[in-house]
């Protein structure tokens, strides 16, 4: 799948890699599969992605925001955050609220 950019501090972040059918790759921190975002910070200086916003829907391009401004949301310089869109942001901040279609859409 392609790269898309995002902005933030004048610096690019880039999602990285995705994936949404997810049954035997990355697992959350309670060991479950789930659809996940992979992003990569290009730039010299940490960034931050909490006040972020994630759709997989066009006409609600603030469907989630990327909550906090934790340790858990700071992508180092030339590193990596790995985001699981499994529909539950009460699992912890890495949570998103909603889950990829398997059958294939936008992020």
């Amino acid at each position: 799948m392609g790269s898309s950019h995002l902005f933030a501090q004048s610096q690019k972040i880039i999602i990285n890699e995705l994936m949404a059918k997810n049954e035997l790759d990355a697992q959350d921190e309670a060991g479950d599969h789930h659809d996940w975002v992979e992003f990569y910070n290009p730039g010299e200086q940490p960034q931050n992605l909490a006040g972020m916003f994630l759709t997989d829907d066009e006409q609600r391009p603030q469907k989630w925001m990327i909550p906090g401004h934790t340790e858990e949301t700071i992508i180092p310089a030339k590193g990596h955050v790995v985001l699981f869109l499994d529909g539950h942001p009460e699992t912890g901040v890495l949570h998103g609220n909603f889950k990829l279609s398997r059958k294939g859409e936008s992020l």
